[in-house]
């Protein structure tokens, strides 16, 4: 029987920032990342247009808002990606006390993608809105999540699935196998 292959650790922060650049396309993170970036400045663009409307513009708001709810739809499956790849790849041993964490992996790095994306149009356009200590503040919550998460002091969120999600919108309760 073959052996397992060895558990790959938990993205630091420096994976996530090199995933930002996208170049390697045979690492799972870096695809989603360079798939995520773009998103982000769809969704950028569009919060911008419905902050900036003209108000006779109703159907540049319309067309902004739809952009704008398929930009989170096709976010949140990249955040969904990154976390499937966490679970299949990390092997992470929470103690039986370890409190469940807030945020997810993926969450983390759309956070971190979408700060950079923000802080980084604030920096051209010669403005600071507080983009880079947004950014800082990411970071080091970020380290700190990755510290107690691989220390064990703290677990990964379990998030529904859609099928979960489903059964409990019917008011069904859903059985997992795990």
């Amino acid at each position: 029987m073959p052996e397992p292959a060895p558990a790959t650790p938990l993205p630091t922060l420096d994976d996530v920032l090199d995933a930002m650049g996208g170049t390697d396309r045979d690492n799972p993170l870096h695809v989603v990342v360079a798939e995520m970036l773009p998103l982000d400045k769809q969704r950028f663009l569009a919060i911008g247009t419905l902050i900036d409307h003209l108000p006779s513009d109703a159907d540049s708001l319309v067309d902004a808002a739809y952009r704008l709810a398929a930009v989170m739809s096709e976010r949140r499956r990249c955040v969904r990606a990154i976390d499937r790849h966490i679970a299949e790849t990390v092997r992470l041993d929470p103690l039986p006390e370890a409190p469940q964490a807030e945020y997810t992996t993926g969450e983390f790095v759309a956070a971190i993608t979408y700060a950079a994306l923000v802080g980084s149009a604030q920096r051209d356009a010669g403005r600071d809105f507080g983009g880079g200590a947004r950014l800082a503040s990411l970071y080091r919550a970020y380290d700190t999540f990755r510290d107690e998460l691989t220390s064990g002091a703290t677990r990964l969120p379990r998030r529904a699935s859609a099928a979960e999600r489903e059964m409990e919108s019917k008011g069904q309760v859903y059985e997992r196998n795990s």
